[in-house]
């Protein structure tokens, strides 16, 4: 797992909600969350994981401030969540890439991850504890000019 900004632009396909509201879901809701996804592939290039961010919508009376750490916005200190697959994944332009996250809550205030996927018939299997930061990447603010070979990506 890595902690830490990237391109938005080394992305293969469009990201998959998953909405939440404190006013509305009780606290019970959040000890295991399920995130089902079906991307479809807009690049054809190499699937080396999934990344997480979050966008908070504060709602007022009178005001309503959004924030979003997504990876296209301003940087934030709340980083972006990139999980590697042990072994990545070809995949082509148009083609599916279905699975889903499960989110469990652990003893160390923090979330067990569990991400089972298909891609051209290869099975994913993956476990994260997000407690354990792996990495911090501190240095991907300016993203230059993209050459698509660096980032495996490929135009239909």
């Amino acid at each position: 797992r890595s902690v830490g900004g990237f391109d938005p632009r080394t992305l293969l396909a469009e990201p998959v909600e998953w909405i939440s509201s404190f006013a509305r879901d009780s606290i019970g809701s959040l000890h295991e969350i399920r995130i089902p996804f079906e991307f479809e592939m807009q690049f054809t290039g190499i699937v080396h994981g999934l990344a997480g961010w979050f966008t908070v919508d504060f709602r007022g009376p009178n005001v309503s401030v959004n924030l979003s750490t997504a990876p296209d916005c301003q940087r934030t200190h709340w980083q972006h969540c990139r999980f590697f697959f042990r072994r990545p994944v070809a995949v082509n332009a148009g083609q599916g890439f279905v699975g889903e996250m499960v989110m469990t809550v652990n003893a160390h205030r923090s979330y067990d991850v569990k991400i089972t996927a298909t891609a051209n018939s290869t099975a994913i299997l993956e476990a994260f504890f997000l407690q354990d930061q792996q990495y911090h990447n501190l240095h991907a603010t300016n993203y230059p000019e993209v050459i698509p070979e660096y980032h495996n990506l490929y135009s239909n």
